[in-house]
């Protein structure tokens, strides 16, 4: 976290475009939030006309003035929350860019102001890694990471407040697995961490023996050790596949879990809800949203 922080100036620089690409994202949830409402009064209205009026009582005409108002709102709602969240996406994206922008330039600046012992100390391919695919990660981070999360906690606040308003009994009992979602998510969490940090080194390692190799090819050639070289390549290689291979395994089984987990909410929803609905505690659009 403490280096994370460490990118707040370059994202300060950008306030308006942040800040404003949060507001969207939040916007955006309201938008979402809303069209299960309409979702349950379209429902709720034909089932409330069935229920006084007998199901064959009710004729096209009617049916569709009963749901005209919801139909159109839940058309409003989707084209409103795809317009904020195609400008939201585009200012934290701009956010990103440009913070990577202004910190390749600050560490290009930096290392033209060192000396010869620094470049000692650390290799051409380990300061060439850092400054390109390092800061294309930062970018990732800025861009992507910090646009999901707060994606994720709006839609937790606001979906949380209009399921509570709907039926709190339903949703004690979806939030009833996040527990055991969480848990499983901060295993993952810190081995994903561990075996990223080591693709980021082999990334380095893979950087810098090719930019050792070619500048002194001379010497490999006039030796006659390319081959050996090759072979040499071809296992900081097959290293660094192996790493990003057993990130990607790890990041799939993740995805592969969180479905599955996911899948005992809809459970929930199906049982506990067909009860809640049987019992009267809640209306059919209630259960439907």
């Amino acid at each position: 976290m403490k280096v994370l922080l460490r990118l707040l100036p370059y994202i300060r620089a950008h306030a308006w475009a942040f800040w404003g690409g949060l507001a969207g994202l939040a916007s955006a949830r309201f938008f979402e939030a809303m069209i299960p409402l309409y979702v349950k009064m379209g429902i709720d209205n034909i089932a409330e006309a069935q229920a006084q009026l007998g199901a064959d009582a009710i004729t096209m005409a009617m049916a569709h003035d009963t749901l005209t108002y919801p139909a159109i709102a839940i058309v409003v709602c989707v084209i409103c929350q795809m317009l904020i969240t195609m400008v939201s996406r585009i200012l934290v994206r701009r956010i990103g860019m440009y913070a990577s922008f202004d910190l390749r330039n600050r560490i290009y600046s930096h290392l033209q102001k060192q000396g010869p012992e620094f470049f000692m100390n650390y290799s051409i391919g380990d300061l060439m890694a850092r400054a390109i695919n390092d800061i294309s990660l930062v970018r990732q981070v800025i861009a992507g990471a910090s646009r999901m999360t707060a994606v994720l906690i709006f839609t937790a606040v606001v979906g949380l407040t209009f399921m509570v308003s709907l039926s709190w009994k339903l949703t004690l009992a979806l939030i009833f697995p996040l527990p055991l979602i969480t848990i499983v998510a901060y295993l993952f969490s810190k081995r994903i961490y561990a075996q990223s940090h080591t693709v980021q080194e082999g990334f380095s390692t893979l950087s810098t023996f090719v930019q050792e190799n070619l500048n002194g090819i001379r010497t490999v050639q006039a030796m006659a050790q390319e081959q050996q070289e090759v072979d040499r390549f071809s296992h900081v290689n097959q290293e660094f596949a192996d790493d990003n291979l057993t990130l990607f395994t790890t990041s799939s089984l993740l995805g592969a879990l969180m479905p599955v987990l996911a899948a005992v909410a809809t459970l929930i929803i199906i049982g506990y809800g067909s009860f809640l609905v049987s019992a009267d505690d809640i209306t059919l659009g209630t259960f439907a949203a």
